[in-house]
């Protein structure tokens, strides 16, 4: 006696092979989304130091052409970007310090702590900040 056999796949397979291959995809796509974000971070960080530095070589710049006393907050107003940049908003802040630790202010001491801050929301990792220190030399 031959029994009636098909050959083939039955609904059951189907169901559990579709079930796997989509918890599979929710991973890979899960995978994909981070990448991105990561690589979108870094972009938005790499932007906001080139505008640090641009900020701290005009500074340094200023230093040199008009001297030391020039490079007062009053000469450096905060900045809102249009644009390309409007997502990013510029600040200096300028303190002269003790030459023992570079932190305390100390008024006339011939060192000046610059830092140049650039934010692009309100999230706590949303901004960076550069600092320098500047010489009455």
């Amino acid at each position: 006696m031959a029994a009636n056999r098909q050959h083939g796949i039955t609904l059951i397979e189907v169901v559990l092979s579709v079930v796997v291959i989509s918890v599979g995809m929710i991973g890979v796509m899960s995978l994909f989304e981070s990448a991105t974000k990561g690589a979108l971070k870094a972009d938005v960080n790499l932007v906001a130091a080139n505008l640090i530095h641009e900020k701290m070589e005009q500074i340094v710049s200023h230093k040199v052409a008009y001297g030391y006393a020039y490079v007062d907050n009053a000469n450096y107003p905060n900045e809102t970007f249009t644009g390309d940049f409007s997502l990013y908003a510029r600040s200096v802040n300028i303190i002269e310090v003790s030459a023992s630790d570079l932190e305390t202010p100390e008024p006339d001491s011939g060192y000046k702590l610059v830092n140049v801050t650039v934010s692009w929301g309100a999230g706590a990792g949303e901004l960076l900040t550069i600092p320098t220190i500047l010489a009455s030399y």
